[in-house]
């Protein structure tokens, strides 16, 4: 007996030590706005979307600055050669002799692509100077005040051109891609809130149905001693309390769990207690098939991608036939130079020069390399479009899937509603009837659990609603309820 009330006494000291720790820890109060806020701010997707969305960026500032003039400066200081060169005698003949050699240059070059036929410009202006030492020592400048060249792959792809058609479509999914992971966000935000606001209720109702079993327990062993009901029930009742005992015990690790999550959603590990203030009303809303199929097809970033895909494929296609066919790469080059043992004559009386070049390359036996490669670009685009085809017909039919499932939301959340009223009366009522002795054991527990039921059923209509909701919001990045498409300041996202 003393053993028991030794431990009674350590169970209730601990219980309040902890009340009063929980009691000193500040309390968190959120709505569904504002919880949804503070997740946009701070979550670890959000940040991951932004900086897939600024890998996307800079990758399509590149691509831009590609095609604009670059100014470059190259030098070799200096190179070295030990080796044995050829030299042509007066009589004719040749004599082979040793020469080391050191060479410096510098040269500045502006280079022009030209998107139009994948050649490039470039204007250059070099000066050399080589040492040699051996057989005897010399001191050569040769100046390339300036020269042009345009080079050009006759038959080849146009990356240019391929350039601009996926860069820019590219770039377009990722700025979609944000948007869509941001509601993504929301739509996690909204699953941990209502967690959480389940987990509470759940243990709300549970404590509530302790202690309204615990009074009945009371009420049923009164009765019993005055003879008005059996052992049998008073037992059913007792059994009652123990498994509320056991569901509140349940509940309170479910609510830790669903806080735990909550609070690791927007990176804090701060405990503290959390208040939700659940909304209790949903919009009237019925929204259009067609309007949302028609924003869907704008605005989802798979739309865009899979026209990237397409264009992948085709890119393949066209480079497969023209890299593995006849090949010939066309150069030219004008310019001035001239070359003295004095820097300064090196400048003087520039010498004009030009060259030309086309160079071939054709396969005579590569056994169906060809062959082969163009057929598997073929099958390959092919697939592709097949693949899409099929994924735009499934993107059509879910949406229709989501809007049926949302349009039925409110009809499905004013039935909650109201069932979770009569419930909560109907329980109060068959309690008074209980302690009456007008209704049985069995009538009760069975008000009982349908009141929890429509409980649950109502938090988890409303959490249904605003899902299906900012679903649609997702695949369409559109906003039904003001009318106009999702925005994001992508100029914050850079600085």
């Amino acid at each position: 007996m003393r053993r028991a009330i030794l431990i009674i006494a350590i169970a209730v000291l601990c219980f309040l030590t902890s009340y009063g720790q929980k009691k000193s820890e500040s309390t968190h109060e959120f709505d569904l706005e504002s919880y949804i806020n503070a997740a946009l701010e701070r979550s670890n997707d959000v940040k991951n979307a932004k900086n897939s969305y600024l890998f996307a960026y800079w990758d399509y500032r590149s691509f831009k600055a590609s095609f604009l003039p670059s100014l470059n400066l190259s030098s070799t200081i200096p190179s070295f050669s030990n080796s044995i060169s050829e030299v042509l005698q007066g009589d004719g003949t040749t004599k082979y002799i040793t020469k080391n050699r050191f060479v410096n240059s510098l040269a500045l070059s502006i280079n022009q692509k030209v998107g139009l036929t994948g050649g490039a410009f470039s204007i250059e202006s070099a000066l050399t100077r080589s040492d040699d030492i051996e057989p005897q020592r010399q001191i050569t400048y040769n100046s390339l005040p300036i020269s042009v060249t345009y080079q050009q792959n006759l038959f080849g792809v146009n990356w240019l051109k391929w350039q601009k058609k996926i860069d820019p479509l590219r770039y377009e999914e990722a700025r979609r891609s944000y948007l869509y992971q941001r509601e993504t966000v929301i739509i996690s935000s909204i699953e941990r809130f209502f967690d959480l606001a389940i987990a509470q209720q759940n243990l709300k109702v549970a404590r509530v149905n302790l202690s309204n079993a615990d009074t009945l327990y009371k009420i049923a062993k009164g009765r019993f001693r005055l003879g008005s009901i059996s052992e049998s029930d008073v037992m059913q009742m007792e059994l009652s309390k123990l498994n509320a005992e056991i569901a509140l015990s349940e509940r309170l690790v479910d609510l830790e769990s669903a806080q735990n999550r909550f609070r690791s959603y927007l990176g804090v590990s701060e405990k503290g207690e959390i208040k939700l203030n659940v909304p209790s009303k949903v919009p009237e809303m019925i929204l259009s098939y067609d309007k949302v199929l028609e924003q869907a097809r704008k605005n989802n970033p798979d739309i865009v991608r899979f026209n990237r895909q397409v264009l992948e494929a085709e890119r393949w296609l066209e480079q497969n036939k023209r890299e593995t066919g006849l090949t010939a790469n066309f150069r030219a080059k004008v310019g001035f130079n001239q070359n003295s043992e004095d820097i300064f004559d090196a400048y003087r009386g520039i010498i004009p020069s030009q060259t030309a070049s086309i160079t071939l390359s054709m396969p005579i036996i590569d056994w169906g390399q060809r062959r082969g490669k163009i057929k598997n670009a073929q099958s390959n685009l092919d697939l592709v479009k097949g693949k899409v085809d099929q994924s735009q017909i499934e993107f059509d039919q879910n949406i229709y899937v989501k809007v049926m499932n949302f349009n039925q939301m409110g009809q499905k959340f004013r039935i909650a509603a109201k069932s979770d009223t009569i419930a909560q009366i109907r329980y109060k009522v068959s309690m008074d009837r209980f302690i009456a002795g007008k209704i049985s054991v069995l009538d009760l527990n069975v008000a009982l659990s349908e009141k929890d039921a429509a409980n649950r059923n109502f938090i988890s209509t409303l959490r249904a609603f605003w899902w299906y909701y900012y679903d649609l919001r997702r695949v369409t990045l559109y906003d039904f309820e003001k009318g106009k498409e999702l925005e994001a300041d992508f100029e914050s996202l850079i600085r």
